[in-house]
């Protein structure tokens, strides 16, 4: 009897064993089979996008093209039309090209898909149509390309993309940061009267030369002596010295000393920016030990 009992918990123990496997085993199954319908749908939903695009992207090209034909019609063009018909043929051009890119990818995926045993009801169609739609539209534009010659535009110039106009757009943009960082520096100085007399930063009365009423810097003053900064946060400076003194020009209504009883200054603080360096570019602070 009691071998009998003995043989039968193993056997029960064999099957819940066996149980735990096959649970494990469908646990696994179950986690592969979410993924690829994850990857599946992920896909599914890359493709439609793209296709959209795609669609988009021609319906953009349509409006501008009717634009430009209708432009062509109204007489001798001013130079701003022209200007305009240049930049909306160069938006036609990259959004056509664009339309390639996309649908070469479109392609690629597709073969992906069949290799995988992946049907998709009707997406090769579809892409079939894209591609001959994009072609089409690529075929109207060079023939308006064609029209617009004759009204003396340059070829090269209308098969730009849009790219180029914005490596020029950029290289603007880049000069006016430029200008407007270079208008907002300005360079301050410390150091007592000895020390800026050596550096050739003031002459022997005390006199700034070069710098004050003017913005103008003199040939012969060294940048290199001066803390250059920039004013749209350049709120003070820390001085930490007694008998200080301003000898650049700046309202006195738009920065405060600060001077302790023993006239001792621990440093400038500026109130008014816009007002405190319109006269000089140049801070430039002496004191006596």
């Amino acid at each position: 009897m009691k071998k009998f009992l003995i043989a039968i918990a193993v056997v029960v123990f064999a099957a819940s064993c066996g149980n735990k496997q096959e649970v494990e085993k469908l646990k696994a199954e179950n986690q592969k089979l979410s993924e690829l319908v994850s990857v599946k749908d992920t896909t599914l939903n890359n493709i439609f996008m793209s296709l959209s695009e795609v669609e988009e992207n021609l319906e953009a090209v349509k409006q501008k093209q009717n634009i430009i034909s209708v432009t062509t019609k109204q007489g001798e063009l001013s130079r701003d039309v022209k200007d305009r018909i240049k930049d909306d043929i160069a938006q036609i051009n990259e959004l056509l090209e664009q339309n390639k890119r996309t649908i070469a990818n479109l392609q690629g995926t597709a073969k992906k898909l069949k290799a995988a045993n992946i049907k998709i009801d009707g997406l090769e169609k579809m892409i079939e149509q894209l591609t001959k739609q994009n072609g089409e539209k690529d075929a109207e534009i060079a023939s308006l390309k064609e029209q617009l010659t004759k009204l003396n535009f340059q070829l090269a110039e209308l098969n730009s993309r849009v790219d180029t106009l914005t490596t020029h757009k950029k290289a603007l943009e880049e000069n006016v940061t430029a200008r407007t960082n270079e208008l907002n520096t300005a360079y301050f100085i410390i150091g007592s009267q000895k020390e800026l007399e050596q550096k050739g930063i003031i002459n022997r009365s005390g006199g700034f030369i070069g710098i004050g009423r003017t913005a103008t810097v003199n040939s012969n003053v060294n940048l290199d002596a001066f803390t250059k900064v920039d004013i749209r946060n350049f709120e003070g400076v820390e001085i930490g010295h007694k008998n200080v003194k301003i000898l650049s020009t700046h309202p006195s209504d738009s920065y405060t000393l600060k001077v302790d009883s023993k006239n001792f200054c621990s440093g400038i603080e500026i109130t008014n920016s816009k007002k405190f360096w319109q006269s000089s570019k140049f801070l430039v602070i002496t004191y006596r030990k």
